[in-house]
């Protein structure tokens, strides 16, 4: 339980804790890493944003992850939609019938 309460402790909350810690540069090469990986599964691509669309927003979810035998820090950085942002009928539609 205490190995797990010290990684947690390691993993900043939002982008802005992340840059103000010692080991932002590795956290930075995770958010490199993760963004290029995407990239090349052609999972997104940049866009200009129409006038009058909802934009759903995202943000970073930071985790410092251990092997089994609790040895070694590897970072990861994942982007995560902000669902709360969501216009029903604009980014999705409700497909059940009541």
């Amino acid at each position: 339980m205490a190995e797990i309460r010290n990684t947690e402790a390691l993993e900043p909350q939002n982008l802005a804790e992340a840059k103000k810690q010692p080991d932002w540069m590795l956290w930075e090469k995770a958010i490199e890493e993760e963004l290029m990986t995407l990239k090349e599964a052609g999972t997104w691509e940049v866009v200009e944003i129409p006038k009058g669309v909802n934009v759903v927003g995202s943000k970073w979810v930071f985790r410092a992850k251990k092997d089994a035998a609790g040895n070694g820090i590897r970072y990861k950085a994942c982007p995560v939609a902000q669902g709360f942002s969501q216009v029903p009928g604009v980014n999705y539609f409700n497909s059940l019938r009541r």
